[in-house]
């Protein structure tokens, strides 16, 4: 039987080997870019349950908004919402990959929604987001260096006996001097760990963690892997991922793990 530790560790490596192939088999093919403002966005979400990600799309760009699921996701769907919340996009079919193209007719925020709509239990659910004509072209060793240190980073803390629980992961393409901030809510009311790592390209990362205006957690050594610790809590919590230097654009993944 698997342990909590390697469940987890499984369904981290299925979801970021899943960023990596879909990410590199689809630059290479030259047909789009990874978005340049939000990337790659991965929940846990229960059997028939739903997590929304908010964010900026904008006219007369064509995006595709790819969604799947870790081991145990049977059926992921895809749904685009707009400021009204009516769906006005969206991929129901019963398959464990789910996929559209979206070219919004005005620039404003959009909720991409993504249902778990058949599993075995809960699965790490990922949204990676491409921009056709455009975005970054990420080379194939940069994308695999970030995600091997997430991989490490889990493989770590399981030797020195704890049990990482990946609740949120998030991705962007980032340059130096560049700073990004995601909103969150519903978190475990218990400790809770975020971590950013980057490409081979990052130097130094930056991490803070605010909750009713108020800093929770800072991490600005001059490192390329900030660690926060905090307590989760079902109200908005905001982190902001500062790329303070670097060799050039890196893509940066933040993790918050329980």
């Amino acid at each position: 039987m698997r342990t909590k530790t390697q469940q987890w560790a499984i369904m981290l490596a299925v979801a970021t080997a899943a960023f990596a192939a879909l990410t590199t088999s689809k630059l290479f093919a030259n047909e789009a870019g990874l978005d340049d403002e939000c990337a790659f966005a991965a929940c846990e979400i229960a059997p028939g349950g739903t997590a929304d990600f908010a964010r900026t799309f904008y006219a007369g760009q064509t995006y595709e908004i790819v969604a799947s699921g870790s081991d145990g996701a049977r059926d992921v769907d895809l749904y685009v919402l707009n400021s009204r919340g009516q769906v006005i996009k969206s991929d129901t079919r019963s398959n464990k990959e789910a996929r559209v193209v979206f070219r919004p007719s005005s620039t404003g925020t959009y909720t991409v929604r993504l249902k778990l709509a058949r599993a075995f239990g809960n699965a790490l659910c990922t949204v990676i987001f491409f921009k056709q004509d455009g975005g970054w072209n990420v080379p194939h060793l940069n994308v695999l260096s970030a995600v091997e240190k997430h991989r490490a980073f889990v493989a770590t803390m399981s030797l020195l006996g704890h049990t990482p629980r990946l609740v949120r992961l998030y991705g962007w393409v980032m340059r130096p001097g560049a700073g990004v901030e995601v909103k969150t809510n519903r978190l475990n009311y218990t400790a809770q760990l975020a971590i950013a790592l980057g490409d081979n390209w990052a130097t130094d990362i930056d991490l803070y963690v605010q909750r009713g205006g108020q800093l929770l957690a800072y991490d600005d050594d001059d490192d390329a892997a900030p660690v926060c610790v905090f307590t989760g809590s079902s109200a908005s919590t905001t982190l902001t991922v500062q790329y303070v230097s670097g060799l050039g654009p890196s893509l940066i993944l933040l993790g918050i793990y329980e």
